[in-house]
């Protein structure tokens, strides 16, 4: 059976928020967005697909098993050469549509589900363990480049709702800004997620072909960025007509 522990970490709301007795803005508006556009585009890899590490694992073997595909391997369709978990977002966005209600981070088969992903300031962000062993989630504020960072969260999370044993926590500390987040797993040392936060929704992670897409965007001119793990980062400017798409393909080459 399933077992889910499950943890709602509390963030900064949009426009303005009371965290701690203090009120603080955020500097996002949601509006409605009148002849809202699109970005789409697809990541490709030039080279050849590269291999896949396969790392040995010696804890909690019944769930975990006995290997595991090394995470921050640079994961490429072998047909499309798509690349998966590139995160791209737009910059400076001030207004446009609402964001999800809440973000969830998976620990499931030991491994961070998603890998890479996104989140927006101020709302929920739940963190679940699907796997009936214990998980240590590890939150740094600051990407794995950065020598200071700065522990947010640091729970572990044992047991799912209904066992006797069960506490669900919330940290209002965790993600209360925007910036980089590094995710480990202090039981799992292979365990390992990226995570931006941003002040707006509008940001995407590329499927296993390499595909994404922005929707609802306002009519304008914005800096897209993208980024990945190995292979680094780019930007490109885009305008999204009025009721219209854009597209905006990438190449991302192999690192020496």
């Amino acid at each position: 059976m399933k077992r889910t522990t499950t943890i709602i970490v509390s963030v900064f709301a949009l426009g303005l928020v009371s965290y701690a007795g203090r009120t603080v803005e955020t500097g996002y508006r949601v509006v409605d967005v009148v002849q809202a556009g699109s970005i789409t585009g697809t990541v490709t890899y030039d080279g050849a697909v590269p291999d896949i590490p396969t790392l040995t694992v010696d804890k909690n073997v019944d769930v975990c098993g006995t290997s595991i595909a090394d995470p921050n391997a640079t994961v490429v369709n072998s047909q499309s050469k798509g690349v998966r978990w590139v995160l791209l977002y737009l910059e400076e966005v001030s207004e446009g549509k609402a964001p999800p209600e809440r973000f969830v981070l998976d620990n499931e088969e030991c491994e961070f589900r998603p890998h890479v992903m996104g989140a927006v300031a101020g709302h929920p962000f739940i963190i679940e363990n699907s796997d009936p062993v214990l998980h240590n989630t590890h939150i740094r504020f600051g990407s794995t480049l950065e020598r200071t960072r700065r522990t947010v969260f640091n729970g572990a999370l044992s047991f799912h709702e209904g066992e006797p044993q069960y506490r669900p926590i919330e940290n209002p500390r965790v993600l209360r800004r925007s910036g980089w987040i590094d995710i480990q797993c202090d039981a799992h040392e292979w365990m390992q997620g990226y995570g931006l936060v941003l002040e707006h929704p509008y940001f995407a992670v590329t499927d296993e072909h390499g595909a994404y897409e922005l929707t609802e965007v306002p009519p304008g001119t914005y800096t897209l960025k993208l980024w990945h793990e190995n292979l680094g980062e780019q930007t490109r400017e885009v305008t999204v007509q009025p009721g219209a798409s854009a597209t905006a393909d990438f190449t991302l080459k192999p690192t020496s």
